[in-house]
């Protein structure tokens, strides 16, 4: 059985990163979300009305492709985490 993922909405903040290297980090991240979400297994029902992920190390001199991998890998590890039928907040 094929299961969708519908994300309504995707607010991120981002902290200590430029302004210009997050607007290029979000662009294309639906392109990381959608191929990192391909292999993952959605058993799970109800929705999520908030996730949150804890902050991320960054590397010392991160550009715009290597910011947006790291945020779409921490989503995508974040939703695998919910255990299944939850309709809680994920910190």
């Amino acid at each position: 059985m094929s299961r969708m993922l519908d994300i309504g909405r995707l607010s991120i903040t981002l902290h200590g990163v430029s302004a210009d290297l997050a607007e290029a980090a979000a662009s294309g991240l639906e392109d990381a979300l959608r191929r990192r979400l391909g292999g993952l297994r959605l058993d799970r029902a109800g929705s999520v009305p908030e996730l949150r992920l804890d902050a991320l190390d960054l590397p010392r001199r991160v550009d715009a492709a290597v910011l947006r991998e790291l945020i779409a890998a921490h989503l995508v590890e974040a939703i695998d985490r919910m255990p299944a039928g939850k309709s809680e907040e994920v910190s």
